[in-house]
């Protein structure tokens, strides 16, 4: 159990800065979830750029996590769900957490 003042939301998934320096006073992330608009947020927070980070090291984690073929089972499951899913994202999270369901 995390203390609630650093977590005092009570849903998932929540992202906090937790600046070097001032840990008693987490920034909270409330932007667009997308990639992104994250790297914006922590190199307007720290001054620190990702994006050449992520550059390199995308490729390999795209090829060692199969990222293509998982994005095509996805794909593939969205178009066969009977009725088709309302909130693509929901239907997300429960196929990543049992594909075979």
């Amino acid at each position: 159990e995390k203390h609630r003042t650093y977590l005092p939301e009570r849903t998932i998934p929540n992202i906090k800065l937790f600046a070097k320096g001032d840990k008693r006073a987490p920034i909270a992330y409330t932007g667009e979830r997308s990639v992104g608009a994250l790297l914006r947020f922590v190199q307007d927070r720290t001054g620190v750029d990702l994006s050449d980070s992520l550059r390199r090291a995308y490729p390999a984690f795209r090829e060692r996590h199969a990222v293509r073929a998982v994005a095509r089972r996805l794909l593939q499951a969205l178009l066969v769900a009977r009725p088709p899913p309302q909130h693509v994202r929901r239907f997300a999270t429960a196929y990543f957490a049992d594909p075979d369901a």
